[in-house]
């Protein structure tokens, strides 16, 4: 019965995007069972990359895939104040043409609070019609304000949107303060827990790293990793994908509810395809294109492919820079190697 009201969240809208219909952190493991806790910390393969060594492919060749990546991971996740701009185009085509609907940039000093109550953040969004800017709203000093610009056919000028919310309970659904893989603002012993959830012996399999290499495009020297997270079937007979990083997240942080900084872009039981672009000197991610993969049905078969993209750009300052109504310049994502995945 459990399996069958879990199986029941699912919810397909008409259209390509998928979403589910109720809160993903309170989603329990199947048959409420905690997965099985791996016998030993992973073998480390070699010693970690540092910041600021010298790096090409012959160092990155001594060094696993999972290790690099979960290093990565460490180090976003411990980051103390972190800045996302990022969009989520609902069909192949949507990312192909550079069709945004929106465009959103949220950053958060987690030193600033303990919880979501208290944490100092910035929150901009630019509205899209067919690839063109049409409007911008920020919040300043707490209060949501929106400025037309030409191609939305209304007056411009800044105006009270009185529609939005600076409130930062928010931010899961409407305004992604993540990449939904990882926050960041965690400490040092939840990072490690966040890490040994997602790597359990019951998650075997789920996230699969290919070996990183250095690439140049666009003047810019990265080094590039591919990441699938694959869908596991798991206890209750189901496959499972997605979820999988807000039970993790769950272990990691307790009360998600003070922590709601995984937005639920895609479906728990989707997987993800993603491309991370590293800073080679920081070691630290400066962009990503994460496309969700095929719904799997019981057999693991697809069963629906709605193929959502998100990209993300990532800042990681000492602080963050208060949003004003100075100016509007929209906001634009950097895509290295261009609209392709």
């Amino acid at each position: 019965m459990i399996g069958t009201a879990i199986a029941a969240v699912l919810a397909l809208t008409i259209g390509a995007a998928v979403y589910l219909t109720v809160n993903r952190s309170e989603l329990p493991y199947p048959f409420n069972a905690r997965p099985t806790a791996s016998p030993s910390a992973p073998i480390r393969h070699g010693p970690p990359l540092r910041p600021g060594q010298p790096i090409d492919d012959r160092t990155l060749a001594k060094v696993s895939p999972d290790d690099f990546y979960f290093d990565l991971l460490r180090r976003q996740m411990t980051q103390p104040v972190g800045v996302v701009t990022s969009s989520l185009f609902l069909t192949p085509e949507s990312f192909a043409h550079r069709e945004p609907l929106e465009i959103y940039q949220v950053g958060i000093d987690h030193r600033t609070g303990a919880d979501v109550h208290s944490k100092k953040s910035t929150v901009s969004i630019t509205g899209y019609r067919e690839g063109r800017p049409t409007s911008v709203t920020r919040c300043d000093r707490g209060t949501p304000y929106t400025y037309n610009l030409p191609a939305s056919g209304y007056r411009p000028g800044w105006q009270v949107d009185t529609v939005g919310s600076c409130d930062l309970t928010k931010v899961r659904l409407g305004m992604p303060s993540s990449d939904g893989i990882t926050p960041n603002g965690l400490s040092d012993r939840q990072a490690t827990a966040y890490i040994s959830a997602l790597r359990t012996k019951d998650f075997s399999g789920f996230v699969v790293p290919q070996r990183p290499t250095v690439i140049t495009t666009g003047g810019h020297r990265y080094i590039r990793q591919v990441v699938d997270f694959k869908p596991r079937k798991l206890a209750d007979e189901y496959y499972w994908g997605d979820q999988i990083f807000i039970w993790a997240f769950r272990d990691a942080v307790g009360d998600v509810a003070e922590w709601p900084f995984m937005p639920d872009q895609f479906a728990g039981g989707q997987g993800l395809h993603a491309i991370y672009y590293i800073d080679p000197g920081t070691l630290l991610p400066t962009a990503s294109k994460i496309r969700a993969t095929a719904l799997l049905d019981e057999n693991g078969q697809p069963k629906e492919d709605p193929q959502q993209t998100n990209v993300v750009d990532y800042a990681f300052p000492k602080q963050l820079t208060p949003v004003t109504r100075k100016d509007h310049r929209p906001l634009h994502l950097t895509v290295p190697e261009g609209w392709k995945i």
